[in-house]
């Protein structure tokens, strides 16, 4: 089972930039957007590690002819 924060906590997710930003859970839009697709992470090193990950990715996706 995921990892869900309660109303108040604070999360971590990859933005745009593939940067790390904390946020604040309050159970709205983009709280629901970030955990449909499995950007929650409960440390600021767990999504640092994310980051990374999503860089190599789509720099490997964009040498593919997709």
């Amino acid at each position: 089972m995921r990892w869900k924060p309660k109303v108040g906590e604070i999360y971590y997710a990859v933005n745009v930039r593939c940067e790390v930003n904390h946020y604040c859970w309050v159970n709205d839009a983009p709280d629901a957007a970030y955990y449909k697709c499995g950007n929650i992470f409960c440390t600021r090193k767990q999504a640092e590690q994310a980051a990374v990950k999503v860089r190599k990715l789509l720099l490997s996706l964009q040498k593919e002819k997709i």
